[in-house]
């Protein structure tokens, strides 16, 4: 076995070991993105869940409270009319 062997030898057992490391690299990776997107789809539910439950409700209250100032000056100008007459 000449020194060229041994390098050559050597070299594939070092490849061989990166690729090894790479593998179980991008084993571990998937297995993050899919949590992280695992988190992701949950925080999407919990933000869909307050948008429906809070924000959209709100949005009726402050739509009422909008028809009902316009009712009530509407109201007050109208007995301010009867007043006068």
């Amino acid at each position: 076995m000449t020194s060229g062997d041994i390098l050559n030898f050597s070299l594939s057992i070092g490849f061989i070991l990166i690729a090894i490391f790479l593998s179980i690299t991008l084993f571990y990776i998937v297995f993050i993105l899919r949590d992280l997107s695992q988190a992701v789809n949950k925080l999407k539910k919990t933000a869909e869940f307050i948008d429906k439950t809070i924000r959209q409700p709100l949005k009726i209250t402050q739509q009422i409270l909008l028809k009902s100032k316009f009712l009530n000056e509407w109201l007050k100008e109208r007995s301010s009319n009867r007043k006068k007459s």
